[in-house]
């Protein structure tokens, strides 16, 4: 398989409230978006189950929408013969009278043709559920799994739908709803993302999986300056405060020579009993007007070396949350991920002009 993306959401800040500007929203990747087509949406995260939760109210005869956004290329490579996406998903609704065409996620191209890819029940209140969506480009249809048991799969022509547009997937909940007034909560969690990876090794669905933060256990950044005069592994580890948007924390800044830093983690969180899928690191950072640089992430373990993604920070002064620099389903040496491997490996973010 081709792990492609990971939405973990329990190291967002835990803010609430009808400000979006203060809302966990503005800490995730700066290609998901909120959409908001009716009403007034607050955003509320980390419920006791470690969700990102959307909360609205409707009051009009339209269609209603209100979702987590990304153009589905950045999940997706369009070429495969198969995707699989996974999520945990609860949806809480208040009236139900004159409500249909209740869905969860949904895909929609440049022409705005909207193709369901899980209709929910008319329930005023659901457990949580595990859903599983396969989109088969090669028999051209999508093919869906509510707590492991497979529903009828439906026709769809991937390749067709795109040749309308650019593609957009949306996670949340839209439903028609005639003069009632309605409300709805939408929970999410664990949201993973898998290619095909044309090769014997053909991608499944995973079934239910979740995250485990690593704390820094070590950190070396030669030449950094730290505005506190912290260490580098006390400023790198402060955590994200919960009161605005924009964090006044400690801080390393890179020196001219752009040296790499070198980040160790703990493995003392993980059960060594559960199989590891993947490595992901993270990355919150900002750059200064009159510099101009890229991230990139890797690793190192064994002797062996692996790249991880560039990081742009194209506007100076704004920082950018949770920017994913690395996500390895592998081990540099191309070994299974253990919690060994995880405990002895370097991470390391690299600057360099842009």
């Amino acid at each position: 398989m081709a792990l492609r993306e990971f939405w973990p959401f329990e190291a967002l800040p835990n803010i609430s409230g009808a400000n979006l500007a203060a809302s966990p929203l503005a800490f995730l990747r700066p290609d998901v978006g909120l959409t908001v087509s009716v009403g007034g949406t607050t955003c509320s995260v980390l419920q006791s189950d470690g969700t990102l939760q959307l909360s609205s109210s409707w009051q009009n005869s339209q269609v209603n929408a209100a979702a987590l956004t990304i153009p589905y290329g950045n999940v997706s490579d369009f070429t495969t013969d198969k995707s699989f996406i996974g999520m945990r998903y609860r949806n809480t609704m208040g009236t139900t009278s004159q409500v249909s065409a209740l869905m969860a996620a949904w895909l929609t191209n440049g022409a705005g043709t909207v193709q369901p890819l899980i209709n929910l029940p008319l329930a005023t209140a659901a457990p949580y559920q595990y859903y599983e969506i396969m989109i088969d480009r090669t028999n051209k249809q999508i093919v869906t799994w509510l707590d492991n048991v497979q529903q009828a799969p439906v026709a769809f022509d991937f390749n067709g739908f795109v040749n309308g547009g650019a593609c957009t997937l949306s996670l949340g909940v839209r439903f028609t709803v005639g003069t009632v007034n309605s409300s709805f909560s939408s929970n999410f969690r664990d949201v993973y993302f898998v290619d095909d990876t044309q090769d014997a090794t053909q991608c499944t669905r995973l079934g239910p999986v979740g995250t485990v933060p690593a704390p820094f256990a070590s950190a070396t950044a030669p030449n950094y300056v730290s505005s506190d005069s912290g260490t580098p592994l006390s400023d790198l580890s402060t955590i994200l405060g919960t009161t605005a948007a924009t964090q006044t924390l400690p801080t390393q800044t890179s020196p001219a020579t752009l040296d790499p830093i070198t980040l160790g983690v703990s493995n003392a969180n993980i059960n060594a009993a559960m199989p590891i899928l993947g490595v992901k690191m993270d990355v919150s950072a900002s750059r200064s007007g009159g510099s101009g640089f890229v991230l990139t992430g890797g690793a190192k373990f064994n002797g062996q070396t692996s790249a991880g993604k560039k990081v742009q920070f194209v506007t100076p002064g704004l920082m950018y949350y949770n920017q994913n620099a690395l996500l390895a389903e592998k081990a540099p040496d191309g070994t299974n991920w253990t919690p060994a491997s995880v405990a002895a490996a370097q991470f390391t973010l690299t600057p360099a002009a842009s």
